[in-house]
């Protein structure tokens, strides 16, 4: 009877090196798979990020150029605008609504000038303000601001915020005041603008200035190019 002998290594399994070639790929594997998600990860973050600042900032524009357009002079021989810097504005607007007065009615129902202020935060982290404060009075006898009143604030937009506003005379030619970056601190100045642009971007912060959402508008300010 033939004596079966069993084959040499059929039984042998992994060696020593074939396991760490094995584990070395997997390493790799799973290195490459985990760079892959990492910058997947912040490819989704930056694109939610841009597209939350390209909504919060669209809404800040819209929520000035609504605002400048109703600009209106108070009725007290004042211009328009109480302040024009490159970097800050204060203005009167017409906010509030009234009804169609009678033929009989007062001046003094008119509606109350509301001044509004758009500013910007300080540091990194700012924040695009915008400010309203309601006068008391009428307008037969003069609106009053009261200065110790707190105003109705609100932020329009956070983060690494810019906002440039520049202003315009329109005449036979636009020319553009303040064009320096000047404030304009003479009331024949500041009477004469009669169309506002307004550069803003917002940006997370510390992120960089490239990655940045970017906007701008130019506004007419119709209620001013009618009583000039």
């Amino acid at each position: 009877m033939r004596r079966l002998c069993p084959r040499p290594g059929s039984d042998a399994g992994f060696g020593l090196v074939e396991l760490l070639v094995s584990m070395a790929m997997g390493s790799i594997l799973l290195l490459a798979l985990g760079t892959t998600f990492a910058g997947t990860l912040r490819t989704s973050t930056a694109t939610r990020a841009k597209v939350s600042n390209t909504a919060e900032l669209r809404l800040a524009m819209d929520t000035m150029a609504r605002r400048l357009r109703v600009a209106v002079r108070p009725g007290t021989g004042a211009p328009a605008f109480l302040l024009a810097e490159s970097g800050r504005v204060r203005f009167f607007a017409s906010l509030e609504s009234s009804a169609s007065p009678s033929p009989s009615a007062s001046v003094s129902a008119e509606p109350r000038p509301t001044v509004v202020e758009y500013s910007l935060g300080t540091g990194s982290a700012g924040c695009l303000q915008e400010s309203l404060s309601t006068p008391t009075g009428s307008a037969a006898v003069g609106w009053s601001y009261d200065a110790s009143a707190t105003p109705r604030t609100r932020c329009l937009a956070r983060g690494a915020v810019t906002a440039v506003f520049a202003y315009y005379a329109d005449g036979a030619t636009v020319t553009a005041l303040g064009s320096s970056g000047a404030a304009l601190s003479l009331d024949a100045d500041r009477d004469a603008v009669r169309s506002v642009s307004v550069r803003g971007s917002v940006g997370s912060v510390g992120a960089s200035s490239a990655t940045a959402t970017l906007a701008s508008t130019r506004v007419t300010l119709s209620n001013l190019l009618t009583t000039s």
